[in-house]
């Protein structure tokens, strides 16, 4: 399947990270996301686009068993032995960092170290250690607050550090004109020509015009039959 451009939501706050992220002054980005709205596709196509410069700290602690300043060590390629998370980053990290030429510091999914009050208590502990430790490091998350429970949704306020502050809420579509304009351009790069304005103004109904809901209901076989033949029976 052909890969499909993004969503003018989608668009919008890559090209506000990306110059965010390029700037000479380090930032602390946090993207918010509800549910089925291509985080992940926007967070794969940011981090793509940047490269090498970026660690990725894409390790899951249910996983694992790691949490967020451990699994910062594995991704520098560090054992979690002498790992001491009452003190500063040690200046050996910081010059492994600075050897890698690691300019962004990327936690995908932050609400999974984030799970429970406790968890996200030990999470901005170690946000605000590696955010002081590194000052000339930007830092770039994303988390669903959706997911759990609003206790436990990071907050820029509580993470320290000199870094400027940068946060956005991605939502699939902000009008149906704006669905209906980005779907009728998607039906016909998939070969979808069944689809048409009203089915689709159906399914932006069904959906509420959520994007992963729309693209499952459209690509999924068994689904796609479900509501086409329910949508023909209507007409």
């Amino acid at each position: 399947m052909q890969t499909h451009k993004m969503t003018p939501c989608q668009q919008a706050i890559y090209d506000s990270t990306i110059n965010s992220l390029v700037s000479a002054d380090p930032v602390i980005t946090i993207i918010n996301a509800y549910p089925g709205a291509g985080l992940s596709t926007l967070m794969e196509n940011i981090l793509t686009s940047q490269g090498k410069c970026i660690l990725n700290l894409a390790a899951r602690p249910a996983l694992t068993g790691m949490n967020l300043l451990e699994t910062f060590y594995y991704e520098l390629g560090l054992g979690a032995e002498g790992i001491y998370h009452g003190a500063p980053i040690p200046s050996y990290v910081k010059e492994l960092v600075s050897v890698q030429s690691i300019s962004v510091i990327a936690i995908g999914d932050l609400d999974d170290f984030a799970l429970t009050v406790s968890m996200k208590k030990t999470a901005v502990s170690h946000l605000n250690k590696m955010a002081t430790g590194l000052p000339g490091i930007s830092f770039l998350m994303s988390q669903s607050p959706l997911r759990g429970k609003a206790e436990c949704v990071v907050h820029q306020r509580e993470i320290t550090g000199s870094q400027n502050r940068s946060e956005s809420i991605l939502q699939s579509f902000e009008s149906k004109q704006q669905y209906m304009d980005y779907f009728e351009g998607f039906v016909q790069t998939i070969g979808l020509r069944a689809v048409t304005t009203s089915v689709l103004s159906d399914l932006y109904a069904r959906t509420e015009g959520n994007l992963a809901s729309t693209i499952l209901n459209l690509c999924h076989p068994l689904l796609r039959a479900q509501w086409f033949v329910e949508q023909s029976k209507d007409d």
